[in-house]
């Protein structure tokens, strides 16, 4: 079974390391990266995805608000893993 997922952070080296781990893991498909919430709720609205990397601390709309739109959205809502680096 072949996982499809997205990473969201908006430091480039936090996003770069979890993107490099989903890749060396055979059962994820990263389908997207982005550094901010918005861009990657479009994502999920335009694409299957099921699981997201969704990092706490964001700059305009932060981890848990994107995971509280996502809760109340009428989408296939993905699973969520949160990153944070404190």
């Amino acid at each position: 079974m072949i996982i499809n997922c997205i990473a969201v952070d908006d430091e480039p080296l936090a996003l770069g390391l979890v993107c490099s781990f989903i890749e060396r893991t055979p059962f994820l498909n990263l389908v997207g990266r982005y550094n901010s919430a918005v861009e990657a709720l479009r994502a999920i609205h335009s694409q299957k995805v099921d699981v997201l990397f969704l990092a706490l601390q964001l700059t305009a709309l932060h981890g848990i608000e994107l995971a509280r739109v996502l809760d109340n959205s009428k989408t296939n809502r993905p699973r969520i893993i949160f990153t944070t680096a404190y």
